[in-house]
């Protein structure tokens, strides 16, 4: 509203447009409309050349290459072969979305399966793929890369120095997959309560709801809803302790709610 009846204040604002902001704009624009959603914003942001262009650049040539390697130098070039800019910009926005795919499956393959996600790993994967569009929630597992990480099958320590590495490195502490649901909501049902700090020492938004099923202690029974991540926990809690689950089994999620209340306390 500021911008739209100040023309200078919208000037000031697209200036200061960083580039990883425009791409989550593009993110959410089909291939078909890229070329005029390209047009738009390069008409009325004045820090498109400083900020998009050199990215979209480097994606194009690196065209999914492992690091390290390089395009032949004596490549034939043809201009039967090249394309018009509006190709060229949804090519790079492919291979971006490519790129960010291969990272976030290597990150599952981690937590899910080898069991070896660490911090040094997450490090060596972002070196290896980025830039990539690290808050993106993936189409095949509905999760952010944060949250692949939270929903990693180790140690709690190691999803808490993975999720700080992958917070450093630029992800959102407040992504949130298509149902809302986010990392403080998975932390929090998962009983991980250093993670839940670490989360909330971020700034993880507290009234966040979304959709999750989330498994009972010690059982094949979950429960399901849209909640905040203080309902999901309340909810867990109650549940578990009518088919009897002991309080010592109970601990990790009580020490999440402890958290979740002393954090909606301060944010009052």
């Amino acid at each position: 509203m500021l911008a739209a009846r100040c023309p200078r204040a919208r000037e000031s604002m697209l200036d200061a447009l960083p580039g990883d902001c425009i791409l989550r704009i593009l993110d959410c624009v089909s291939l078909a409309d890229l070329a005029r959603a390209c047009a738009s914003l390069r008409a009325v942001c004045h820090a498109w050349e400083a900020a998009m262009l050199p990215l979209l650049e480097t994606v194009s040539l690196q065209r999914l290459r492992p690091s390290g390697t390089q395009a032949p130098s004596s490549a034939r070039r043809s201009s039967r072969c090249a394309l018009a800019p509006a190709g060229l910009f949804a090519n790079a926005v492919r291979v971006l979305k490519m790129r960010t795919e291969a990272m976030h499956h290597a990150i599952a393959c981690l937590g899910q399966d080898s069991k070896d996600l660490t911090a040094t790993r997450v490090r060596k994967l972002w070196a290896r793929w980025q830039p990539c569009l690290v808050d993106r929630a993936s189409p095949v597992y509905d999760v952010c890369m944060l949250m692949e990480i939270i929903r990693a099958r180790v140690h709690e320590s190691a999803i808490a120095t993975a999720a700080a590495e992958l917070l450093r490195l630029g992800a959102s502490v407040n992504a949130t997959n298509s149902e809302g649901l986010s990392p403080l909501i998975m932390a929090s049902a998962r009983g991980l309560p250093k993670v839940v700090k670490l989360l909330l020492a971020h700034g993880a938004w507290l009234g966040q709801r979304g959709l999750g099923r989330f498994r009972l202690a010690d059982t094949r029974q979950s429960i399901r809803g849209r909640m905040n991540a203080g309902e999901f926990v309340s909810a867990l809690l109650e549940a578990e302790a009518r088919i009897g689950v002991g309080s010592k089994q109970q601990r990790s999620l009580d020490e999440c709610r402890r958290l979740l209340s002393e954090a909606s306390v301060v944010g009052v």
